[in-house]
């Protein structure tokens, strides 16, 4: 069963024009294997937002690290 977690966004980094990365805080109980995915979600007009992210950094680091590219007129 999913479990609503709220993080914190601790850093982001732009690789190019189009490719970031950000990294979040992660509880220390959210437990994943390598090729999982999480839905992460911003609230947008009162509504959330989701959006499916493949976990990028390996399962025993303390913060969880995504990629994403930039859509143009995206959210």
């Amino acid at each position: 069963m999913s479990k609503l977690m709220k993080e914190t966004v601790t850093s982001v980094h732009h690789w190019n024009d189009t490719l970031f990365s950000f990294k979040t805080s992660r509880d220390p109980g959210f437990r994943f294997k390598n090729g999982h995915f999480v839905m992460i979600g911003l609230e947008t007009d009162g509504k959330p937002l989701m959006r499916a992210y493949s976990i990028a950094s390996a399962n025993y680091e303390e913060e969880l690290e995504f990629f994403s590219i930039k859509v143009p007129d995206g959210p």
